[in-house]
């Protein structure tokens, strides 16, 4: 069940089964590698990362055994006792494994034999199908939640400069020679490596997740995304408040509403007066998948102010700038606790939970600010790190708690609710962005919670009362950072001069770049 030397270091022939294109791929020294002989024997509890590989006359579960870097493997036909009792042994980091890893797990598990094994495969990767094994023994984290952003392990790879990014390098239907079986164990083991290098990446998020789950008594948070970080966290302390468990809403499929702006919300030019009328009068739509289905009335819907276009719709607010470059006296003003305070201000809370919600998202929010004031001043190491725990995770839960309300399948559900507060936001930041054109400054740039602006230092005074003015009307705050120069390839992607260094953003940045 284990490599031996020979095998690692032979060079396969052209495989069979494979297209002309992909054979060059195939023909390849294999790189050294530390096998683990006695893998059942290692430490238990120790983390390995692991994978799995199906074929229609092949499966494969490897691992490796991160404090010692030594690679095992089990393969068809399984010893399921071996493979049951490894998995139990270990801390198992997977990519993606909740929703396909462990269902090949299960199936291998139980029996099953190549073929219905590669037959359940595809109908996870093919058919989409929904099946996940929540209530297995293991000790298992998996990382592709924690991940920022969305993609493949292979993205998220190349965006942490993996030496060795390789697609599946044989067909999936292909049935495999002996030769190809080497090409595939190979290829996982590259894999792994990869893997190990992004959970080292994510090792302090998921440090913070499981202290802040310990803290919070909610159920394992190791595997959550910021959102259902959030979820999590609320529903805990809903429980607490109402005594009752919250539960998921009625489907909103079907339902049509329009966006109702605050009475604050309001322009001073006739064109934006009219759009703003034009935006509250626009039906909206849920879809049958249970998401807004936003009208181009609003989604993608350009609004003009002195000459530069701005783009509204779900996913925020952006400005349209192309290779751009300024410099000068520049400050980036960034609201403070955007989403959070947005819903808050404005009394926003999903129908079916009610007030409460409002109760338990201000008490997070207040403990968030307490704990984040309190434990730079404390003394005692035990409570200092605990207070720094629940300042940390309350800034992930508060945050992600907005994403949650546009998930048909949360407790947080309620699709008016993220309209009213996404289109909110983006139509407060844009009267902040009229209020200083109109005064003679220049905006540069302007994303989802911030704007970039040209600060005369004879004018500076001018610009903060404007600032302060709009806060005081939309119970927002801001912070501002000062740049001496920003260089744009567009709102994504930019690299700006500050005092103390340079912010990076998209693709400029050194890793994990888009």
């Amino acid at each position: 069940m284990f490599f031996t030397e020979a095998e690692l270091t032979k060079k396969p022939a052209k495989a069979s089964g494979v297209n002309p294109a992909s054979l060059r791929r195939l023909e390849y020294v294999a790189p050294e590698r530390a096998i683990c002989r006695q893998p059942l024997e290692l430490p238990f509890g120790d983390e390995v990362v692991f994978d799995t590989e199906t074929y229609v006359n092949y499966n494969l579960v490897a691992f490796k055994h991160l404090p010692s870097q030594q690679y095992f493997y089990m393969e068809a036909p399984f010893n399921t006792h071996a493979l049951s009792f490894a998995l139990s042994r270990f801390k198992l980091i997977s990519f993606n494994g909740i929703k396909y890893d462990m269902a090949i797990l299960r199936a291998i598990l139980r029996g099953d034999d190549c073929l219905a094994v590669k037959a359940l495969s595809d109908r996870i990767i093919k058919e989409n199908e929904r099946i996940t094994w929540d209530d297995h023994p293991f000790n298992h984290i998996d990382v592709i939640e924690v991940c920022p952003l969305k993609g493949s392990q292979k993205l998220y790879a190349a965006r942490l400069h993996a030496e060795r990014i390789q697609e599946l390098p044989i067909d999936p239907d292909t049935v495999l020679t002996g030769e190809e079986k080497l090409v595939i164990k190979d290829y996982c083991f590259n894999d792994l490596d990869n893997l190990e290098l992004i959970y080292n990446e994510l090792r302090p998020h998921i440090a913070l997740r499981e202290d802040f789950g310990r803290l919070y008594k909610t159920d394992d948070l190791r595997s959550k995304s910021d959102a259902q970080l959030a979820e999590a966290v609320i529903r805990s302390e809903l429980h607490r408040v109402t005594g009752k468990r919250p539960q998921r809403p009625p489907s909103a499929v079907g339902k049509v509403f329009c966006y109702s702006a605050p009475a604050y919300v309001q322009f001073r030019s006739s064109e934006l007066t009219a759009a703003l009328a034009s935006i509250q009068q626009t039906p909206i739509t849920v879809g049958l998948s249970g998401h807004v289905e936003c009208p181009a009335e609003i989604e993608g819907r350009a609004l003009v102010i002195a000459g530069n276009a701005y783009t509204i719709g779900m996913g925020g607010l952006h400005s349209n700038e192309k290779s751009q470059s300024a410099i000068g006296n520049l400050l980036d003003i960034d609201v403070t606790g955007y989403y959070p305070n947005l819903i808050l201000g404005n009394r926003f809370y999903p129908a079916h939970l009610g007030e409460a919600f409002l109760t338990v998202f201000q008490g997070m929010v207040d403990r968030r600010t307490e704990s984040k004031h309190k434990f730079p001043l404390a003394t005692d190491p035990i409570i200092r790190k605990q207070l720094e725990t629940e300042a940390n995770g309350l800034k992930i839960a508060n945050n992600g708690s907005f994403g949650k309300t546009s998930d048909p399948y949360s407790i947080i559900n309620d699709p008016q609710m993220m309209v009213q507060t996404t289109l909110t936001g983006q139509l407060s930041l844009l009267m902040l962005i009229e209020r200083l054109t109109l005064e003679g400054f220049v905006v540069l740039s302007a994303n989802t919670d911030g704007i970039v602006v040209d600060r005369p230092p004879s004018r500076y005074n001018n610009l903060v009362g404007i600032v302060k003015q709009w806060e005081a009307d939309t119970c927002l705050q801001t912070e501002e950072t000062r740049y001496s120069a920003i260089y744009s390839r567009d709102v994504n992607a930019y690299f700006a001069l500050k005092a103390d260094g340079v912010k990076v953003k998209g693709s400029y940045s050194d890793k994990g770049s888009a």
